[in-house]
């Protein structure tokens, strides 16, 4: 349904690069990666990234390195990846954009901590949340707060860990309204 009211978006805007048909690729790159379609994703993705840098929008391409690396990451291009991370994260600064800086620095993290780096991915992680926190963003903090919690115990630290995850406990419950109940607990990147 999403993808469908993004594509009917598409439709709407002039064919012409502009940052509002590079997000709206990208926003349709996400929709098919959680949709579980890599090959939609990377395309979209790709579409976006060249619309971006067509009418240089560092924003946009921020969102679009982003997606690139999610994808590569699930892929096992760790590499590739975490370039496409970097690029981001410069992108996202570039543009000022918190978010899309939130957004890249929880996905290094997370690529460090699957090869094992795990002192940098708290780092990381810690960077994210402390920006989180600024923003104002209590979903991903709780997101990041469940993450973190999960580096404090691979690295023993177990006591830091239980009050971390009643802390993301507390920011999840926030972002709750009454009658809804999303599927907040498994945001993990974004």
């Amino acid at each position: 349904l999403a993808d469908l009211h993004l594509a009917a978006a598409l439709a709407r805007l002039d064919v012409a690069p502009s940052a509002l048909r590079a997000r709206v690729l990208a926003d349709r790159s996400l929709v098919a990666f959680r949709r579980g379609d890599p090959t939609a994703a990377e395309r979209l993705a790709r579409a976006s990234l060249r619309e971006g840098r067509r009418i240089d929008d560092a924003e946009a391409q921020s969102q679009a390195e982003n997606l690139l690396a999610l994808l590569a990451r699930r892929s096992g291009e760790l590499e590739a990846a975490r370039r496409h991370l970097r690029r981001s994260l410069e992108l996202a600064a570039r543009a000022d954009n918190q978010g899309a800086r939130i957004a890249a620095l929880n996905n290094l993290a997370l690529l460090d901590r699957a090869v094992g780096n795990l002192d940098s991915a708290l780092a990381l992680t810690d960077e994210a949340l402390r920006r989180c926190v600024i923003v104002g963003d209590r979903h991903h903090e709780a997101a990041l707060r469940n993450n973190r919690a999960d580096l404090l115990q691979a690295l023993g630290r177990r006591a830091e860990a239980e009050e971390e995850l009643v802390r993301s406990a507390v920011a999840f419950a926030d972002v709750g309204e009454e009658g809804f109940e999303p599927e907040i607990w498994k945001l993990v990147d974004w």
